[in-house]
């Protein structure tokens, strides 16, 4: 029970100018505890953000980039005797340990 947030949320915000609609949003974790046997932390509340920006001037195609969790930020790290296997970041994050995903998309509606 307590390896989850107590509060979640996000705030997202999207605009469009002309043919081309932007996206920014910002989600909150609160604070988590991570448990592991005797290792017991209570982990910061974090803030990820997001961002994408599209264009739609084209028949049917949209091309959009974008980037989830923009700042590139890692969990926290474990214990010392994780690295050795290859565990640096704790696997048990609420918003993933892989960092940042950048992205480039070409939808077709048909």
């Amino acid at each position: 029970e307590e390896g989850i947030p107590g509060w979640r949320g996000n705030l997202t915000l999207t605009h469009h100018i002309g043919y081309f609609q932007l996206l920014g949003r910002a989600t909150y974790y609160g604070e988590w505890t991570r448990v592991d046997l005797d290792y017991i932390r209570t982990r910061d509340p974090q803030v990820i953000f997001d961002a994408e920006i599209a264009y739609k001037g084209f028949d049917n195609f949209t091309i959009a980039a974008g980037a989830r969790n923009l700042e590139n930020d890692y969990p926290p790290p474990r214990r010392p005797i994780y690295e050795s296997f290859g565990v640096k970041y704790d696997n048990h994050s609420v918003f993933g340990l892989s960092g940042g995903y950048y992205y480039l998309s070409l939808d077709y509606q048909f």
